[in-house]
C-alpha cells in the first residue's frame, strides 16, 4: 500500500501472511532505524580498520637483530708460530643465542690481523669460532705491554638486512705472544718394525725447520739404521744391541733429539738362510737339514732339505715352499709345504 508522505522515506513492499509485522509505524522510529543501520556500519569499519591495523603474529614487522657479542678466552699466551681458538657468543635482541651469525674477526681492530701481528680466520667447522696464529716472532709493540696484541669479534647488528652499516663488537681479549721453544723433533718417542719407515720432523719455534740436518745413533753399537734428508728414517732388517736409536736434528748451536725403538718383523727373516733339526716325531727318530729363501714378506719361495726319518728311511733334495711370521721379540713360526706333507717349525731370530 502507499505509504505516508514523510521526508526521505520510502515505499516498503512486504510478503507473506502477516504483512510487514515490525514495520515502524511512524516516522521517527523510521529515522531511528536509518540512524541505528549508519551506526553499525560505521562501526564495522572502524573494527575492520583496527583489524588491518594489527601486527601479524608472532610480533610480524620486527627484525632480528644482534645485541650482544662476547668472546672466550678473555687471556692467554700463544707462543710465536702457534694456533689457538676463540669462542664467540652471539646473543640476539630475543634474548636467543645465534650459532650462525657471520662475525668478523680483528686483531688490533684489523680485520683478519697481519703477518707481524698474528692472523685470525673464521673457523672451517664453526662459524662462531675464529682461529688465531701468532706471528713467527714477537711483536715489538703491543697494546698493553710488548708482545701483546687484542682480539675482537665484530657482527653486523641487523642480520635481516644486507645494507645495514650498525655493528656490534664484542669484548676485547688479549694475546700474549711467548717465546718460542726452541728446536724440537716430534714425534718424541716411536717403535719401528724391522725395516719399516717411520717420519720425524724438526720445529723451530713451532714452525717446520726445513734447515735442519738428521742423525741417527745406537749407543750399543751395530745397524742404527738410516734417516734421510726429510727426517724419514728406515729401520735396519734387525734390531742393534738394545733395540734403541737416538735420531738427532741440529741446527747452527741447536739440537734435539728423539728415541726410538727397533723390534723384529717379518723383514728380520729375509734372504737364504740354512737350518737343521733333529728329534722325533709320531714316526719316531727323526733328523732334518736344509736350506730356503725368504721374501722378507712372511713367504718362504724355494727351500731344499734332506731328512732321515726312522719310519721312511733317508729323502734328499725334498723341495718346499712356505709361509712365516715373526714376533717383536725375534720369534717366529713357519709352515713348510712339500709333497710329502706340512711341517710347521718354530724358530729364534738372534
Amino acid at each position: 500500500m502507499p505509504s505516508e508522505k514523510g521526508t526521505g522515506v520510502s515505499e516498503t513492499a512486504c510478503e507473506g501472511a502477516d504483512g510487514c509485522p515490525n514495520s515502524p509505524d511512524s516516522d521517527a522510529e523510521r529515522s531511528l532505524i536509518r540512524r541505528d543501520r549508519c551506526f553499525k556500519v560505521v562501526a564495522l569499519f572502524v573494527a575492520a580498520a583496527a583489524v588491518f591495523s594489527l601486527p601479524g603474529c608472532g610480533g610480524g614487522g620486527s627484525s632480528t637483530t644482534v645485541s650482544s657479542v662476547t668472546i672466550d678466552p678473555t687471556s692467554i699466551t700463544v707462543p710465536i708460530n702457534t694456533r689457538t681458538d676463540f669462542t664467540a657468543v652471539v646473543k640476539l635482541n630475543n634474548s636467543s643465542t645465534s650459532t650462525t651469525t657471520t662475525l668478523t674477526w680483528e686483531v688490533n681492530g684489523t680485520a683478519g690481523g697481519s703477518s707481524t701481528l698474528g692472523t685470525i680466520v673464521p673457523s672451517t667447522v664453526d662459524a662462531e669460532v675464529g682461529v688465531y696464529t701468532a706471528p713467527a716472532a714477537v711483536p715489538s709493540t703491543g697494546t698493553s705491554a710488548v708482545g701483546q696484541v687484542s682480539i675482537t669479534a665484530v657482527a653486523q647488528q641487523d642480520t635481516s638486512s644486507s645494507t645495514s652499516t650498525k655493528t656490534v663488537t664484542s669484548n676485547t681479549a688479549t694475546v700474549t705472544i711467548g717465546v718460542g721453544t726452541g728446536l724440537e723433533v716430534t714425534p718424541t718417542t716411536a717403535i719401528v718394525p724391522a725395516g719399516a719407515g717411520h717420519q720425524f720432523a724438526a720445529l723451530l719455534n713451532n714452525a717446520a725447520d726445513p734447515g735442519a740436518t738428521w742423525a741417527v745413533s745406537s749407543s750399543g753399537g751395530g745397524d742404527a739404521g738410516t734417516i734421510s734428508s726429510s727426517g724419514l728414517y728406515t729401520a735396519p732388517l734387525s734390531p742393534p744391541p738394545g733395540n734403541s736409536v737416538t735420531v738427532t736434528a741440529t741446527d747452527g748451536a741447536s739440537t734435539a733429539t728423539a728415541t726410538l725403538k727397533v723390534v723384529y718383523s717379518d723383514h728380520s727373516l729375509n734372504g737364504p738362510y740354512a737350518f737343521s733339526y733333529k728329534g722325533n716325531d709320531a714316526s719316531g727318530v727323526l733328523g732334518v737339514a736344509g736350506s730356503f729363501v725368504a721374501d722378507g714378506s712372511g713367504h718362504i719361495v724355494s727351500g731344499l732339505e734332506d731328512f732321515d726319518s726312522f719310519i721312511t728311511g733317508v729323502s734328499t733334495q725334498v723341495t718346499f715352499t712356505g709361509t712365516y711370521q715373526v714376533g717383536t721379540d725375534g720369534r717366529g713360526r713357519a709352515t713348510l709345504n712339500t709333497g710329502q706333507g706340512t711341517t710347521t717349525l718354530q724358530f729364534v731370530i738372534s
